[in-house]
C-alpha cells in the first residue's frame, strides 16, 4: 500500500499501532472525506431538496 500513488486515492503517510489510541496520518484532502463531500453536495435534479448544499452539474 505504501507504493500506491494515484491522484484519486488519499495517501497514508504513517500509522501508530504500538499502543492505544491507534492513529493514522493521511495527506490533506481539499474537500474532506467522501461522506462529508456527498452530504455537502447534491446532483442537480428536480427532486433535489438538500438545504445549504452545493449543486453538482
Amino acid at each position: 500500500m505504501s507504493q500506491l500513488r494515484d491522484p484519486n486515492i488519499v495517501r497514508v503517510l504513517g500509522v501508530c499501532t504500538g499502543e492505544e489510541p491507534l492513529c493514522m496520518i493521511v495527506e490533506y484532502m481539499k474537500y474532506g472525506d467522501l461522506n462529508q463531500f456527498l452530504l455537502d453536495h447534491v446532483l442537480e435534479t428536480p427532486s433535489a431538496q438538500a438545504v445549504n448544499a452545493k449543486i453538482l452539474r
